[in-house]
């Protein structure tokens, strides 16, 4: 993952949602925490707040967990895209329609609210 820019991770390491997993509900949380920009916008990392999530070592599958097969994108899309407001997402839905990958993540794992 490329940089996160300063003043962005100044503001993440405030936030006490970044302190613990995203994935903690599901339990089996392993290693220390990592950041994981999860959306791409043109072919880049969107440097967003809402994109950032804070994974543990398992559920991004780093570190020892290298290759253990439980990184799950489409369930970080789903935790990120409902952090972000509709405005971002509209933002960023030129060629893919973010509001309806949303709306679809949101009937298969539930709504998320944060």
């Amino acid at each position: 993952m490329p940089y996160i820019p300063l003043d962005l991770l100044q503001n993440v390491l405030k936030d006490p949602f970044y302190k613990k997993c995203a994935r903690a509900s599901e339990g089996g949380c392993s290693g220390r925490i990592t950041f994981e920009e999860v959306i791409l916008f043109s072919g880049r990392q969107i440097k967003s707040g809402w994109n950032v999530l804070p994974l543990c070592c398992r559920h991004h599958s780093v570190l020892q967990f290298q290759d253990a097969g439980l990184l799950d994108k489409e369930k970080n899309q789903w935790i990120a895209l409902n952090r972000a407001s509709e405005a971002e997402l509209k933002a960023i839905s030129k060629v893919k329609n973010w509001l309806k990958v949303r709306e679809i993540l949101n009937k298969k794992f539930g709504n998320l609210n944060n």
